[in-house]
């Protein structure tokens, strides 16, 4: 109970779109970057549906790239260096 409000169903959130794709091709990149399996075996849906999951990253940074302009994305990714280097915390 936080600040009165009623505990959510699972069944009322709502999982961001792609993301239960993007878990399974981490999940495979990591186990073929593991180096602990000779052979990966992957069953994949119908071309179309294998093509756009294939297709998901790049899909994924086309699209942060059109929401996020390169200078925030180069902000963003100096900040933690920027912050060591003048021995404060920067924003978020």
């Amino acid at each position: 109970d936080l600040l009165g409000a009623a505990r959510l169903d699972t069944e009322e959130l709502t999982p961001l779109p792609g993301a239960e794709e993007l878990a399974l091709l981490r999940a495979l990149r990591d186990a073929a970057l593991s180096e602990r399996f000779d052979l990966l075996v992957v069953d994949l849906p119908p071309a179309p549906q294998a093509l756009a999951l294939l297709a998901l990253p790049a899909e994924l940074r086309r699209y942060l790239r059109r929401l996020l302009p390169p200078e925030r994305q180069a902000a963003r990714a100096l900040r933690p260096v920027l912050g060591r280097l003048a021995g404060v915390p920067m924003p978020a």
